[in-house]
């Protein structure tokens, strides 16, 4: 139930009338998250790739397929060359 004298004391009169319209619940329950592009309503990283590549796929035309699981799988060489000069890390 709304406290109609609070609601009147904050707001102006239009704007209480229409607070006041809008219907309660008599219980409350707790949100929670829940992650759509999965059936059990939870988050992981494999939905979120699929959903993603969904996304996509009108952005990059019907001619282009994607097959992502053989693109992960492609031997290529390193992006850069070590020159073995100094313990190759992130900044080298």
């Amino acid at each position: 139930v709304w406290d109609t004298n609070r609601v009147n004391a904050l707001f102006m009169e239009e704007a209480a009338k229409s607070i006041l319209v809008v219907p309660l619940f008599d219980e409350v329950q707790e949100d929670k998250v829940i992650w759509e592009g999965d059936k059990d309503g939870i988050y992981i990283v494999r939905s979120g790739y699929k959903l993603l590549m969904q996304e996509m796929r009108p952005a990059l035309g019907s001619g282009v397929t994607l097959n992502w699981s053989s693109l992960w799988r492609i031997r290529a060489p390193p992006l850069c060359l070590l020159c073995e000069e100094e313990p190759e890390d992130d900044m080298h």
